[in-house]
């Protein structure tokens, strides 16, 4: 498993986004920022995980952002692999309502997932 910064920065250059530092407004209505992209080889998953303060205790729920899972693969997660030259099976995208280290259990923390498989261009979603 790798941090890579210079597809955080391959993202952060991508005609018509945001940098990450500054929020990106989703289908739902809430806004998210980027708190960073993990790859992994084996298998070979892209992890897009973005910081969404909005989920959670009193806030939005998993049903009221549901539509912005497939938006963030298709036209950020995506559009930043094909940048920086990376290529990827399957990417999963995920809203925190605060920074939680990967890996790491919080128990405090409001965390949403879900997975894609990738299709060229087109995210396909993998729902439990």
């Amino acid at each position: 498993m790798a941090r890579f910064g210079w597809i955080v920065a391959g993202w952060m250059v991508l005609p018509g986004m945001a940098p990450a530092a500054d929020a990106v407004v989703l289908p739902s209505g809430q806004s998210v920022t980027l708190i960073d992209v993990i790859l992994e080889d084996m298998p070979s998953v892209a992890r897009f995980r973005f910081l969404a303060p909005e989920i959670g205790a009193g806030g939005r729920t998993y049903e009221e952002v549901l539509d912005d899972f497939p938006w963030l693969c298709e036209a950020l997660a995506v559009p930043a692999l094909q940048e920086a030259g990376v290529e990827v099976v399957e990417v999963v995208v995920s809203l925190s309502d605060r920074v939680v280290p990967f890996g790491e259990a919080d128990p405090e923390a409001t965390q949403f997932f879900e997975p894609f498989t990738l299709d060229g261009t087109a995210c396909i979603w993998e729902q439990f």
